[in-house]
C-alpha cells in the first residue's frame, strides 16, 4: 500500500503507461499461445479419435 502511494504522488505517468500497455501486449499473446495449446491439444484429440 505505501509503495503504490509513493508512486502516485510521483509524476511516473509516462513510465506507468510505458509497462501498462507492454503488459496489456504480454497478456494478449501469453492468451494467444494458450488458445493455441488448447485448440491444438483438442484437434490432437479428435484425430486419435478418428485414429
Amino acid at each position: 500500500m505505501s509503495i503504490d502511494n509513493t508512486l502516485k504522488h510521483r509524476p511516473y505517468t509516462l513510465i506507468q503507461i510505458k509497462p501498462s500497455t507492454a503488459n496489456i501486449i504480454y497478456i494478449v499473446f501469453l492468451e494467444v499461445i494458450h488458445i493455441n495449446i488448447i485448440w491444438r491439444r483438442a484437434q490432437f484429440k479428435e484425430e486419435s479419435i478418428q485414429n
